[in-house]
């Protein structure tokens, strides 16, 4: 055999819808699968498999297990034929298994009109089957089809209906007719002037009330330090990673923040306190740390204080352009309306 010719079996690991039996691959030396034969129930079938679907089954004598070689299956061929093992003179015909059926004689139905034997007597003549009445269905009328090219005649006009006058009951016919004109009888009588109703007293309209004044947003708002628990915390322990926390951060310098803390926050539309969340102070931090006002008594000069969100939440309006810079929520502390602010 030349290396050409050398082949490989592996089993494929998968099993056959179809056969139920484990798939194996033909490769070659380079790996190359070949074929997958799904017939086979071991390595060797699966190459016998594989020659005979090539054509070399003669060239390498390999013979398929468990299968009948060209010569036996002739000779089944031929016995199918003709009934005969070709080759053995003078032996018996092959055998089939088929039993042959008894023929059973089946009762034919009796001829009505054959005459009955003279020893059997009938209670009554026996009398032949009734045919069938076919029922003859009859055409329906089809309406007459209008002549299109008939002249039409003139339909006649409707007769004219003539107004029937209603009679006059006792009481009209009771009372005198006066000696008017036809065209003044016919006129209804006018009401006497005393049956007019006279017009009642014209409503008395209410003032409609003022609309209330709108709430000044412009008026500055004072927040109790007490009231917001107004705090100061170190800017060191805040991270931009922590997590948000009920409080509300706002940066600033150190002498904003003392008079913030001693005597409280006043906030108004024109000029917001800006708050952010605890990750946010951080970036407000490095913001600030550009601005020149803030940069003159140095970076220690910042300080970061912090107040309850619950006491503001009222108070804040959302600051969208500062929360994306900052990468989380910020707020403008405004003061609300006047009615928030009074509740």
């Amino acid at each position: 055999m030349t290396n050409n010719s050398k082949i490989r079996v592996r089993q494929s690991g998968f099993i056959s819808p179809v056969t139920r039996r484990p798939i194996f691959r033909i490769e070659d030396q380079q790996g190359q699968v070949l074929r997958r034969i799904s017939s086979a129930r071991n390595p060797d079938e699966a190459v016998a498999h594989y020659w005979r679907s090539a054509g070399s089954d003669a060239k390498f004598g390999v013979a398929m297990p468990d299968q009948p070689s060209d010569a036996s299956l002739r000779r089944r061929i031929a016995a199918a034929r003709t009934g005969r093992v070709p080759g053995t003179a003078g032996r018996v015909a092959m055998r089939t298994h088929e039993l042959a059926l008894p023929e059973l004689e089946l009762p034919t139905q009796p001829d009505v009109n054959e005459t009955l034997p003279e020893d059997i007597e009938t209670s009554a003549p026996v009398r032949a089957a009734p045919t069938p009445k076919r029922r003859v269905l009859k055409p329906k009328p089809q309406p007459q089809a209008e002549d299109l090219f008939e002249p039409l005649q003139p339909k006649a006009a409707p007769e004219a209906i003539e107004p029937v006058e209603a009679e006059p009951t006792v009481a009209e016919a009771a009372q005198p007719k006066a000696d008017l004109p036809e065209a003044e009888a016919i006129e209804p009588e006018l009401a006497p002037a005393s049956a007019v109703e006279e017009p009642g007293p014209e409503p008395i309209h209410e003032p409609e009330p003022e609309p209330e004044p709108e709430p000044d947003m412009s008026a500055p708002y004072h927040l109790d330090p007490q009231t917001v628990l107004l705090q100061q915390v170190d800017h060191r322990n805040l991270r931009p990673n922590d997590r948000t926390d009920s409080y509300l951060y706002h940066v600033t310098n150190r002498a904003e923040a003392k008079v913030a803390l001693d005597n409280g926050l006043v906030v108004s539309a024109q000029d917001p306190v800006i708050l952010t969340e605890r990750p946010g102070v951080a970036y407000w931090l490095s913001v600030l740390a550009e601005d020149f006002d803030f940069i003159l008594d140095g970076p220690a000069d910042f300080v970061v204080l912090r107040m309850r969100r619950f006491a503001v939440e009222t108070l804040l309006e959302p600051d969208p352009h500062a929360s994306r810079s900052a990468g989380c929520a910020c707020y403008l502390l405004t003061g609300g309306p006047a009615q928030d602010r009074q509740g």
